[in-house]
């Protein structure tokens, strides 16, 4: 499967059951609390392993416990992958200070280090998916070969192609706000002499950044998150 069939049947995938949007929505929503984030992360692997098997409904919100823990194994496989970057990157800020030059040139292997191994941890991720077990994450040759399957090409396609689309949409949705604001500034504008447009402009920009806020994290958001999902999993399996 080309690339660009595997992102076009991604996008419209979370489409098939909004509520199931709405809810991993509100997980979002409420991810101030901690464990929401870990749920949502978790439900995005059940997506995840899904596609891998081949299912093409999205999967139900149950067994909460089991998918807090694929949060948390998601969580483990990040922390794991990214540790050695971050502490080139961080040592290349603390080098500076005695060797700029140096520090520079350590804070840029690490930003390299941290891209290339970024790749291999999505890939990872999907890995522990299909098996099923947390330690497949790291069984780094197979997932090496998994890639190598998939093509470095594609696989590097894929990422730009899955970027666009989401930088996209959060795009979208914010025009679409500006086009509603830019009048209305305007409009307050005008009446800008008394002081009770200036409070009224105040609220109205509030609740505008509410209502945004809220579209944002009920509906883009977790779309986009079932999007990555679907097409990672579909990537993984089309090899």
């Amino acid at each position: 499967m080309k690339v660009g069939e595997i992102v076009g049947e991604a996008l419209d995938y979370p489409g098939s059951d909004l509520n199931k949007v709405l809810i991993l929505g509100i997980l979002n929503l409420i991810s101030f609390l901690i464990i929401p984030v870990f749920l949502v992360v978790g439900y995005n692997l059940r997506v995840l392993k899904a596609t891998i098997a081949g299912f093409d409904e999205l999967p139900d919100f149950d067994e909460w416990g089991d998918m807090l823990i694929d949060g948390l194994k998601v969580l483990v496989v990040g922390i794991v992958y990214m540790l050695i970057p971050i502490i080139i990157i961080f040592g290349g800020v603390f080098l500076a200070n005695a060797n700029p030059t140096a520090g520079i040139i350590v804070g840029v292997i690490g930003i390299i280090l941290a891209i290339i191994f970024g790749l291999v941890e999505q890939i990872a991720i999907a890995h522990m998916a299909f098996n099923d077990r947390l330690g497949a994450a790291f069984q780094v040759g197979e997932i090496l070969n998994v890639i190598s399957e998939i093509s470095w090409i594609k696989y590097i396609i894929w990422i730009i192609g899955v970027a666009i689309i989401q930088l996209g949409a959060l795009n979208v949705t914010l025009f679409a706000f500006y086009i509603i604001l830019i009048p209305a500034f305007l409009a307050f504008g005008a009446a800008a002499i008394a002081q009770i447009a200036t409070e009224i402009a105040t609220t109205g920009l509030i609740i505008v950044l509410i209502i945004l806020g809220l579209i944002l994290y009920l509906f883009v958001i977790p779309y986009l998150q079932i999007f990555y999902a679907r097409a990672l999993g579909r990537l993984y399996a089309d090899r």
